[in-house]
């Protein structure tokens, strides 16, 4: 099973993450399949997690930064 994260804008600046499955079976998003996300947003400081699937960001710029890695 593939997990793929899509990423639906919600807000101006804010992004929440979908699962999306490719597989014939779905178990949705868990907290181990966005840790990798959020340690690299403080690494790059790009972005603030708000919630469990929810990232906000300053501008344009950086979801653009975000997305080129992420989506």
């Amino acid at each position: 099973m593939e997990l793929e994260i899509e990423w639906q804008r919600i807000y101006k600046n804010k992004l929440r993450a979908v699962g999306v499955m490719r597989a014939e079976w779905a178990h949705g998003l868990k907290e181990q399949d966005l840790i990798p996300v959020q340690e690299w947003t403080e690494r790059n400081n790009c972005g603030v997690r708000m919630s469990f699937d929810t990232w906000r960001f300053r501008d344009d710029r950086e979801i653009t930064m975000f997305l080129l890695k992420w989506g």
